[in-house]
């Protein structure tokens, strides 16, 4: 299982652009984000279109606020959580239920 943010928010890119079919702005880019919620808590860990380089960890989602997280603790998410492609006004490209769907739809 790949956790590298650059190459994970890379192959994102490509899956929303042949999704909605056109190639989307940078401001679009910039908006989008990878989701894991994990099973427990209201929490996601997620790759922001900002800065894709780290993966960080929402723990109350209404609050605003983030942090960085643990390769352990984005890899436990990936195991059991849900992911979800979301980009600019709340627009979800895509859920899964799983990493193994998601690895075999987007990151082909």
């Amino acid at each position: 299982m790949n956790i590298n943010s650059v190459l994970i928010f890379g192959k994102v890119k490509k899956y929303v652009d042949e999704k909605t079919e056109k190639k989307q702005t940078d401001y679009d880019y910039q908006s989008l984000s990878l989701r894991i919620y994990a099973k427990e808590g209201n929490g996601f860990f997620f790759i922001a279109g900002h800065n894709p380089g780290r993966w960080y960890y929402d723990a109350e989602p209404d609050d605003g606020n983030y942090g960085n997280t643990s390769m352990e603790e984005v890899q436990k998410a990936m195991e059991s959580g849900e992911i979800q492609i979301v980009g600019k006004r709340g627009i979800s490209y895509g859920h899964w239920h799983n990493w193994k769907d998601f690895e075999e739809e987007v990151l082909k």
